[in-house]
């Protein structure tokens, strides 16, 4: 399996900012702004990292589009992002759908 990063080459929208802070130590302690090129590969990065997702998996590829497209604004916390993402994958998972 490849576990390379997803970079800015992977990403699917090519609109995004781009604000990048080095004083940005916890993951937790950031709120994700979904605009931001430096923010959603971090978030994305962060999560293929946790579960065991290789860089090339189409999971990653859903994971910015439901940042994008699905994501309520007032979700901004990785925590709460990524409960999001779990319970939209299992609930696809559930009616027999494939990511």
């Amino acid at each position: 399996m490849d576990f390379k990063k997803y970079t800015q080459r992977d990403l699917i929208f090519k609109d995004y900012t781009f604000s990048y802070l080095e004083n940005r130590e916890k993951y937790g302690d950031v709120l994700l702004k979904r605009y931001d090129k430096y923010e959603v590969l971090r978030f994305i990065n962060w999560f293929a990292e946790k579960y065991n997702i290789p860089r090339k998996n189409k999971k990653l590829r859903f994971i910015e589009k439901v940042i994008r497209d699905h994501l309520p604004d007032n979700y901004r916390k990785y925590e709460n992002i990524e409960r999001f993402i779990i319970k939209l994958i299992l609930e696809l998972e559930k009616n027999g759908k494939t990511i």
